[in-house]
């Protein structure tokens, strides 16, 4: 008897083991999946936007020094997004490339179509053209609003309020917006300063337009069969 119940234990020892790899590797993939999508988003951010913007109105909208400092601190939140606490799935993962890069396309398309609005209504309501390099620290600032809010939103197949960010990617987040918001309100030699009030306006339109018509296209995407 002693044997047998010997046994018992060590085969559910041996099971839980696997169970618990199971469990973590597809939190894992679920990371990877989130690294992917933002990774496809940002591109659509700076190099699509930046180069349409500059064809259709002549502005460059951002700075090398701007794309610069954006890759520097936005890795930090890329890099914490490897901590982050993702629900596996319940059923066996598997890689949907096609599904992804759509998913990811049209919400890249959408932030384009997103930041041209802010083009629109900077060069028309914030009069940003006056100085080429206070429209630069507004768009810099704009696109690093967008991405730091993108993560929250992407690491999630729900709503983004349905599971929280990790502790390490929510104060790698919170971080990066003290930082920008400084260094957009004070410029500290890198880059010129933008009044207070279009530091808000730019916050409160990213938090906007990414955590809730965003999410919810990407909601609605995957009820189409276009999920992560």
């Amino acid at each position: 008897v002693a044997k047998a119940a010997a046994s018992v234990v060590l085969t559910q020892e041996g099971l839980s083991g696997i169970a618990n790899l199971v469990s973590v590797g597809r939190s894992v993939y679920q990371r990877v999946v989130t690294w992917v999508l933002n990774k496809i988003v940002k591109t659509f951010e700076i190099a699509v936007f930046v180069t349409l913007a500059f064809l259709i109105t002549g502005y460059y909208t951002i700075s090398a020094l701007d794309v610069v400092l954006f890759l520097f601190l936005i890795d930090f939140v890329t890099i914490s997004l490897s901590t982050d606490k993702q629900r596996g799935s319940e059923v066996p993962e598997k890689w949907r490339i096609s599904s992804f890069v759509k998913l990811s396309v049209i919400l890249g398309a959408l932030t384009v179509s997103e930041l041209f609005l802010l083009l629109f209504v900077g060069l028309h309501y914030f009069a940003i053209n006056s100085s080429i390099g206070v429209m630069n620290t507004f768009f810099f600032t704009a696109i690093m609003f967008f991405g730091l809010m993108f993560p929250i939103s992407l690491r999630e197949k729900g709503n983004f309020w349905k599971s929280r960010p990790g502790n390490t990617l929510l104060i790698a987040i919170l971080i990066d917006i003290v930082i920008v918001s400084l260094l957009s309100l004070f410029g500290f030699g890198l880059i010129s300063p933008i009044p207070l009030k279009e530091l808000l306006f730019l916050l409160g339109y990213a938090i906007s337009v990414i955590l809730l018509i965003n999410d919810n296209v990407k909601v609605l995407l995957g009820s189409l069969g276009l999920s992560r």
